[in-house]
């Protein structure tokens, strides 16, 4: 006889208990947030808006706000231009270098290099020997 104890197999939990806890925690959330809804008391607004329109705090609060969006929109384009300037100090440095410049006429007198090689002196015929 195999004792229950002995088994080597796991036992499975029913998913009737998973389905049944479930059920519980949601019913629990939404009795907590009924409890919250129905005992929240009205909020007061803030003595400004109690307040006339025109006046010191009314534009204390008008030149805060300004200030605040301006910050964000300042920020945004800082953090844009850095990644901009980035972007392009990369692909400066991954492009492949570029052969320095040479100089076309070097020092011969303004003729090209080739055509000042094939008249030098020593390759002249002298004016006394016949040409072949």
């Amino acid at each position: 006889m195999v004792n229950e104890t002995e088994r080597s197999e796991p036992v499975e939990t029913p998913r009737i208990l998973c389905t049944v806890r479930t059920a519980r925690t949601a019913v629990l959330v939404a009795l907590a947030v009924a409890l919250l809804v129905a005992l929240a008391l009205p909020a007061a607004a803030c003595p400004v808006c109690y307040g006339e329109a025109e006046g010191e705090m009314i534009q204390g609060t008008q030149w805060s706000v300004a200030f605040l969006g301006l910050l964000v929109y300042g920020l945004l384009g800082g953090v844009g231009a850095l990644v901009l300037v980035q972007r392009r100090r990369l692909q400066r440095l991954t492009r492949p270098q570029a052969e320095p410049f040479r100089d076309p006429l070097p020092a011969t007198g303004g003729a090209p290099p080739a055509a000042a090689a094939s008249h030098s002196d020593s390759d002249r015929p002298s004016k006394t020997e016949p040409r072949s």
